[in-house]
C-alpha cells in the first residue's frame, strides 16, 4: 500500500546519515550567513569544528560543531494517553561530549521528518553546557560505546533558536591579531587597528 505524504511532510529526507549531516551543516551556515556572519565549512578537516564563524569584519571568530537528525523528538507510548514529548535525542559522540572549549558551540539540528511543519529546529548550545550535562556518565572505559544525547525539552528549550549566543560570543572574543610583518605588507599601520 502506497502512503501519500502530507503536503508539508518531510518524508523526502534522506536516510543517508552523511548526506543528512551535510544538509544540517549547510542549513546552519545559511542561518549564520542570513544573520550577517561569515560561515566556512571545514569538511571534517578540523577537530571539533564543522563551521568556522567570523564577524562581518573578520576580526573575531568562533567554532561550531553540527549534530543533525531527521527525528529528534521522542514521545510517550502509553495507550489511551495523549502523546507527550518526553525527550530529544541526537548522536553526540564521545569527543563532542567531552569538549569544554571557550568559543565552541554545538548546534543540534532537528529536521523533524515526522512533522507537517516546514520549520527546522536548531538548538545553539555552548560546549560547556554539553560538557557539564554529560560529564557524570561519559568516561574513557569503553571507547567503542556510542554516545547519544538524551535531553528533556525543558533542559534544552532555552537554546532553541538562540542565535544571539553566537552574536554575543563574537562580541566577547578577543579580536584576531594582525601580525606586524603582515600589516606592513598590507599597508596597515598599527594605529588603524
Amino acid at each position: 500500500m502506497n502512503t501519500v505524504a502530507q503536503p508539508n511532510s518531510r518524508a523526502y529526507l534522506t536516510n543517508d546519515h552523511q548526506l543528512l549531516g551535510a544538509a544540517g551543516t549547510y542549513f546552519v551556515m545559511s542561518e549564520l550567513s542570513a544573520r550577517g556572519y561569515h560561515a566556512s565549512c571545514m569538511f571534517g578537516n578540523a577537530p571539533h569544528v564543522d563551521i568556522l564563524v567570523s564577524s562581518s569584519d573578520g576580526a573575531r571568530s568562533i567554532a561550531i560543531q553540527v549534530k543533525t537528525t531527521a527525528l529528534a523528538k521522542r514521545w510517550t507510548r502509553k495507550r489511551k494517553e495523549v502523546k507527550k514529548l518526553t525527550q530529544l535525542q541526537w548522536y553526540l559522540g564521545r569527543k563532542a561530549a567531552k569538549a569544554n572549549l571557550k568559543g565552541l558551540f554545538v548546534v543540534f539540528v532537528d529536521f523533524d521528518k515526522g512533522s507537517a511543519s516546514p520549520l527546522t529546529d536548531c538548538y545553539v548550545v555552548p560546549s560547556s553546557f554539553i560538557y557539564e550535562f554529560c560529564k557524570s556518565w561519559i568516561d574513557d572505559s569503553d571507547k567503542n560505546k556510542m554516545v547519544r544525547l538524551h535531553i528533556s525539552p525543558a533542559q534544552i528549550e532555552q537554546y532553541r533558536g538562540a542565535w544571539d549566543l553566537i552574536r554575543d560570543a563574537l562580541k566577547e572574543t578577543e579580536p584576531n591579531q594582525v601580525l606586524q610583518p603582515a600589516a606592513a605588507a598590507l599597508g596597515i599601520s598599527a594605529a588603524t587597528e
